[in-house]
């Protein structure tokens, strides 16, 4: 990310930062989201044809941005010249340990990390790939690592990159979303 985009960034999470607080929101670290924006970075083709605009990562806490993401586990299913991806972990589909709490260093079991199924059904879809393969249908982490970033790869040579339509989260898990009325009627 160039320096002058970070500070867009930043600009960008300050001010939003004082429009969610007015509501009582309580929003996410401006590191989250610097963090949020090295995975999509990461994932971005050159230049994008299609962007997909959705709603948002999902909220992220600060102890769950201290997991790391094990690059060991990562390696065999990327070129062994590529960069690995980020290694801290937010909530966000192109954070590969969201949903795969095995990729997670210390390991996040105490952490509910269900992941995003269907943005990754929406990007297989997308991509022309098979239907993605789920633990709860008995796919081992390999099968399902292999589909992940395989489906990435695809939807970066089709030139399609994924933005959200807020740098801050918009939805907390077990809270729902942010009532969008509350800041439309602010602005």
């Amino acid at each position: 990310m160039t320096s002058k985009a970070l500070n867009y960034l930043r600009q960008t999470h300050a001010a939003g930062t004082q429009l969610l607080q007015r509501f009582k929101y309580t929003p996410e670290s401006v590191e989250i989201a610097i963090e949020v924006e090295k995975h999509r970075e990461y994932w971005k083709p050159e230049p994008p044809k299609l962007i997909l605009v959705a709603e948002s990562h999902v909220y992220t806490t600060k102890p769950e941005l201290e997991f790391q993401l094990d690059g060991t586990k990562i390696r065999p299913f990327i070129k062994s010249e590529a960069n690995l991806p980020p290694n801290h972990f937010v909530r966000f589909v192109y954070c590969l340990a969201y949903g795969e709490s095995e990729l997670t260093f210390p390991k996040a079991a105490h952490v509910s990390n269900a992941g995003t199924p269907l943005y990754w059904d929406i990007f297989g879809r997308v991509a022309f790939r098979d239907p993605q393969p789920r633990r709860e249908d008995g796919a081992d982490f390999k099968d399902r690592m292999r589909w992940k970033i395989d489906t990435l790869r695809e939807l970066y040579r089709m030139g399609i990159w994924l933005l959200d339509a807020s740098v801050h989260a918009i939805y907390r898990r077990g809270q729902g979303r942010l009532p969008p009325h509350t800041i439309l009627h602010s602005i």
